[in-house]
């Protein structure tokens, strides 16, 4: 499902846009990072906010996104951008929290490599 919802245009978001990508993007496939940190509030969505930079290919199916808060770049295919991104119109405090540097001193976890 995911393999084919990858060969899916991205028409979501857009370059320069910014929105929220949930943290668990960082766990990829395999990984259980997210839950290693132990955040309060696990019935909420931690986010940090990132900024669309542009397509990574022609077909629009790969978007490369700036996330300032860990000084990283990502790359997201459609299905993170359908499973893991919240547009600001979607974004709410009551479902979502978002993350900023001012995390990095009482959860230090989220900022190791």
């Amino acid at each position: 499902m995911i393999n084919n919802m990858n060969k899916e245009r991205i028409t979501r978001v857009v370059p320069n846009e910014v929105v929220y990508l949930d943290l668990r993007y960082f766990d990829g496939l395999e990984s259980a990072w997210f839950d290693s940190i132990d955040l309060p509030e696990k019935d909420k969505i931690y986010t940090v906010k990132i900024r669309v930079l542009e397509w990574a290919n022609r077909s629009n199916t790969k978007l490369k996104a700036y996330c300032e808060v860990f000084g990283i770049e990502v790359l997201l295919t459609t299905y993170d951008v359908y499973a893991l991104i919240i547009t600001q119109e979607d974004f709410n405090d009551e479902e979502h929290i978002l993350v900023t540097d001012n995390y990095r001193l009482q959860y230090p976890k989220l900022f190791e490599e």
